[in-house]
């Protein structure tokens, strides 16, 4: 589907076609909403299938804050964090330090707060250590490096915008809707049971296509 097409699709859901319930506006925020709950369900099952990325290029740099500083490469409004940002960061998945190529040296371990971080690391025995704090990225000790951000953004896609794409899982769109519906129906008349049962089944059956389904022979995939 493609926004037209998955709006006419939530309108049917909710039966209703004109603006006497429901703004525009509503309907574009529960997409929004929507599209956000299903993307997070993508990313619990296989994250890589949904992360953008992001580099910051820092000098004796022990924090990075996503709120102010912008990546590599980008403008006002590519912020990570902050009322700037166009598509915030939702989830931080993974940190990786790059060389002057682009390619991977190591992986950071992300760890809760600064409690959990060693005052000093040896990478033969560990990893460096990163957190997040507030919108704040630390780093366990000053680093001169470009640091390349793996994360899950906040939905990407402006559904005002007519047969705009979303993304490659079309087969499981009808999900973004029934979840939108989950948020017209509170604000409506509360809880429909029905559409619980039904999304919730939808939902299953998408997990299992991202746990088994899209790349088989990877499910069964026995690292030596």
């Amino acid at each position: 589907m493609n926004t037209t097409e998955l709006l006419d699709y939530f309108n049917a859901m909710i039966d209703e076609d004109d603006t006497t319930f429901i703004t525009n506006t509503q309907r574009y925020l529960f997409l929004k909403l929507g599209y956000n709950e299903f993307r997070n369900i993508i990313y619990s099952e296989s994250p890589g299938d949904v992360v953008s990325t992001a580099d910051f290029t820092v000098s004796g740099a022990k924090e990075i804050d996503l709120a102010l500083v912008i990546p590599d490469g980008g403008g006002i409004g590519d912020e990570l964090l902050g009322s700037n940002s166009t598509k915030p960061l939702m989830k931080l998945y993974k940190v990786a330090k790059v060389d002057s190529t682009g390619d991977v040296s190591y992986y950071y371990d992300i760890v809760p707060n600064e409690e959990s971080s060693p005052t000093s690391y040896n990478l033969l025995v560990g990893s460096p250590t990163v957190w997040l704090e507030g919108s704040k990225l630390r780093i366990g000790g000053a680093t001169s490096a470009t640091l390349r951000l793996y994360y899950l953004e906040s939905s990407p896609v402006d559904f005002s915008l007519p047969s705009a794409f979303i993304d490659n899982f079309s087969q499981f769109h009808h999900i973004i809707a029934l979840l939108a519906a989950k948020h017209y129906s509170i604000m409506d008349n509360g809880v429909n049971q029905q559409l619980e049962e039904k999304t919730r089944a939808f939902v299953n059956e998408m997990k299992m296509f991202f746990q088994t389904t899209r790349a088989p022979s990877a499910a069964s995939y026995v690292e030596e």
